[in-house]
This record gives C-alpha cells, structure tokens and sequence, in this order.
C-alpha cells in the first residue's frame, strides 16, 4: 500500500534570502520518494524529515556509489569502478569514513564522534578529520567553542557553505572549509592533535532544501532529483579522502540528503544508544536503512560480523535493566565490547576551553573507556587496510 506524507519547511537562497516549501514523500515499502512544490507560507519544520531515498548509479571503489552528476560514464556519472580520486590529493591511498548515528537524539553522537577524533589522533597517530552533519553543530562546540564557531559561520567556512559552494562543480578549493588543528587537547609532544574540522552550520537543512529546488530546474523526475542531490553531496564528503586517515561524520538525528549520503558512504557507522526500550526501536530503524532491509527477519540473514553498523551503549547506568536491555539489543545487532557509562569524566568533555591539554586531563574518570572504545575501532581500520592490500594485490 502506498502512503503520502507530507512536510513543510524553509529554504535558504544561499545564506540570506529564505523562501518556502512544502515536500510530498510517496512511501511505497522500503521506497520513499519527494516532490516539492513551492509554497508561499511561512512554516518552519525540517524540509526532509520524512525523506528516505536510497540509490545506485554505479559502484567504485569499495563498492561506493559514485557521483551521479560528475561525468558520462555508462554506470551513470562519476568516477569510473575501481579508480580513486580526490580534489584534494589526488589518487592515492583512501581514508576510512566512520559516520557516528541513529535517528533518534539525545544518544550522544557528537561527544561519541569528538571522543574517537582525539583517540585516533593521540593514541593511532591518524590524521583525522570531522564533518559536522548536525545543525545542533555541537561537534563543532566541542573542538572549537563557540567563539570558533561564530567566526567560521561568519567567515562563510561552514558545511553548508562548503556544500552550497561547490555543488555546482565550482573550482573552489575544498581545503579552505576545513580548521586544522582544532580541539583542546594536545598529543605527543605537546603538539596539537591532528584533528580537523569542517564546522557544522544551523541552516544546514535550508540549503539542502535550495539544493533541491536548483536540481528541480533541470528535471521534473523527483526521483531523479532527489538522487542527484544525495549523490553529489556524497561526493563532495569523498573529496576529503586524500587528505586524512579517517573522516568522521556526525550524522543529524532525522533522514536529510546529507545524513543519508554520510551513511552510504561510511565503511562503518557506529550506532550509539541508550540502554531504553524507544532507543532499541531506533537502533532497529536506523538498522534496516543501513542495510537496506524492509524487516528485521530480512536482516537477519546477514551475518552480524558482515553488517556496515555497530552499536555502542552509551549513558549506561549500573543496574540489571540497563544491562537486559542491552543484551537485548545484542541478540539483534552487533555490539562493541565497550559501554560507555554516565561518568563526569564523560559529561565535562563537552566543555571547550582555551588551552590545550592532555587526553587524560580532558576525559579525566572517563580515560579508561576512551582507550577501550579506540581499540576496538582501531581493529576495524586494521581489518580495512588489510581488505585494502588484499584487493590491491588481486587487482594486479
């Protein structure tokens, strides 16, 4: 059966002038698909929090969709299967992409997201890079405090300037939207960490809408329009591959273009929850669309050690349900080993300040599960680097 769902939001005509919509979203099975019409009413909700389109026009490299607007290709545009390529560095060795996500809020994603970019950087020695997918922007506050955050809104170096800026295919240089260095701990040496930042930006959602709307132009297909909007925005996170070991992406808590190109482009997505009963129904949603499944019985078939997600418990209290419930979860869905408990170790690193300090002085009580959490995720990148070298060698 087939089912309309309709949502309405604003859009910004880059970053000053703003114009209305509203979005239609035909839901038929595990297919969703939008047409937006323009509306001349003032609202204010998300304009894609219904949206869930899913396409393919093509694998590259580690079976990544490829770019649907970026050339003529017979697989439908992009760079070729098997060849990589960066804007930034040229081709070289590729970055591991590690989206932190689940579509409900309040999990904790971007304290789980800042707190792996300082691990990898200190304990891995990685050159790490964040994109803040949130227009909460709270990975943002994190590594840079507000006033670095209202600098970079001000000087247009957001994500969503860097995505409305060269969208287009503008020669724009993709490095000028990153912060080097950023964060209030330092690694060894006392240097600072190696860990970057594209800050995230409140009108995110509203350019997206206005990405849509300009792809609407060129072809009155929704579904075609909604596909090239999410496949460009994936390429554009693939640009910075060149540059880093491991690209982070904090991904919102709804469905929006840019969230669900992050999940299709991560080679692993980490799934952080609370140990309650609405967290593991989030953790089941968030699940299926990782995968792609239209049910649970259906995901199910694929091996857990098999699966692009894992899941972190977060928030974990000391007593029997909370331990129940996770156990619960883990009959479903792979699990890491590490619970991250309600420590004020783990509450206080949200807080930014001006100088810079060591790992331990910043996670202070909460140091050992840091530690616990960056060895588990350093075994995922050793199993991809030696996947990597594996094809590498086939290939030849």
């Amino acid at each position: 059966m087939a089912h309309w769902l309709a949502s309405v939001g604003k859009s910004a005509t880059h970053r000053n002038n703003l114009h209305y919509f509203a979005s239609l979203t035909l839901r038929l099975g595990n297919f969703r698909t939008t047409f937006t019409p323009r509306l001349h009413q003032h609202v204010t909700l998300a304009p894609y929090a219904a949206l869930n389109v899913v396409f393919n026009h093509g694998l590259g490299p580690r079976n990544r969709p490829i770019d649907p607007l970026a050339g003529n290709n017979t697989t439908g545009g992009g760079t070729p299967a098997g060849v990589k390529f960066s804007l930034l560095g040229g081709s070289g060795s590729m970055a591991f992409f590690l989206a932190v996500a689940n579509r409900k809020g309040g999990v904790g994603k971007s304290t789980v997201a800042v707190m792996l970019a300082h691990a990898l950087s200190v304990y891995g020695g990685k050159r790490v890079l964040v994109l803040d997918l949130d227009s909460q922007c709270n990975a943002s506050l994190i590594l840079m405090g507000g006033h670095g955050w209202n600098e970079a809104r001000k000087d247009g170096k957001t994500i969503s300037d860097y995505f409305y800026d060269l969208f287009d295919g503008i020669p724009a240089n993709a490095r000028e939207y990153v912060a080097r260095n950023v964060g209030d701990v330092h690694g060894a040496g006392n240097k600072p960490a190696t860990v970057s930042l594209v800050p995230g930006s409140l009108l995110l959602e509203d350019i997206q809408g206005e990405l849509y709307l300009k792809q609407a132009n060129q072809s009155h297909i929704p579904d075609v329009v909604a596909n090239r909007v999410r496949g460009r925005i994936e390429s554009l996170i693939r640009r910075f591959e060149g540059d880093f070991d491991v690209v982070i992406l904090d991904c919102p808590p709804g469905l929006s273009f840019a969230a669900l190109a992050a999940l299709k482009t991560a080679d692993k997505v980490i799934v952080p929850f609370r140990p309650d009963y609405v967290s593991q129904l989030a953790v089941d949603r968030i699940a299926l669309l990782i995968e792609d499944k239209r049910n649970l019985d259906d995901l199910m078939e694929i091996p857990m050690a098999e699966r692009r997600y894992t899941c972190l418990a977060n928030y974990v209290r000391d007593d029997n349900r909370d331990y129940m419930l996770i156990e619960e979860i883990g009959l479903v869905h792979p699990l890491l080993d590490t619970f991250l408990p309600q420590r004020e170790g783990i509450a206080n690193a949200f807080d930014f300040i001006s100088e810079r300090r060591s790992i331990d002085a910043k996670y202070g009580d909460a140091i050992g599960d840091v530690k616990e959490l960056h060895g588990e995720i350093q075994k995922f990148l050793e199993n991809a680097a030696k996947s990597a070298q594996k094809d590498k060698i086939a290939a030849q």
